[in-house]
């Protein structure tokens, strides 16, 4: 019997919602949100930025069929030009997604 875990997809990054995914995150943007979809009703995310160091951003419950977009304002991402965020998510412990790397800019 084998117990291959599901490969979970990077999260994106977009300035609202309803607009495309990021290839950079500016230090001018107010806030952006990253998005992650495909997750079952009832699942407990817990959403990781990595900068300089690991911190958690957020743990939310995904509540309905929409895509689930946790608010990442500014104060993480400002004076960080020129470096590459390392944004990833789990759902439970060993199931991580993959990671969406995005630099920084001006």
């Amino acid at each position: 019997m084998s117990t291959s875990k599901k490969v979970l997809p990077a999260p994106t990054v977009r300035a609202a919602i309803n607009l495309p995914d990021l290839k950079e995150i500016s230090e001018t943007l107010e806030q952006v949100y990253v998005v992650i979809t495909g997750l079952a009703v009832g699942t407990q995310v817990v959403a990781y930025f990595h900068l300089d160091e690991r911190h958690p951003l957020d743990k939310e419950v995904v509540k309905d069929e929409k895509p689930l977009a946790l608010p990442l304002t500014k104060n993480w991402y400002r004076g960080k030009k020129g470096k590459t965020a390392k944004i990833y998510y789990e759902v439970r412990p060993g199931e991580v997604s993959l990671s969406l790397e995005i630099p920084i800019v001006a």
